[in-house]
């Protein structure tokens, strides 16, 4: 059996030093496996926004003529 602080980590460096890739969200793979999240709604029924599309309605917003 390990002892506590070996395994997968990496020793003298702390998670926080790691650097770690960003995390890329597809609709296809949510909604594929959305019958088997017992979360969020808006997750279950496959009802999410990924960064381009907050994007996308963030310029929409933003070039909308003010009243």
């Amino acid at each position: 059996m390990a002892k506590r602080g070996e395994g997968r980590f990496i020793k003298g460096k702390d998670i926080w030093d790691l650097d770690f890739r960003e995390i890329v969200v597809k609709k296809e793979t949510v909604r594929k496996f959305a019958y088997m999240h017992r979360g969020s709604v808006r997750v279950a029924l496959g009802r999410i926004c990924t960064k381009e599309d907050l994007g996308k309605r963030k310029r929409e917003v933003l070039n909308l003529p003010l009243p």
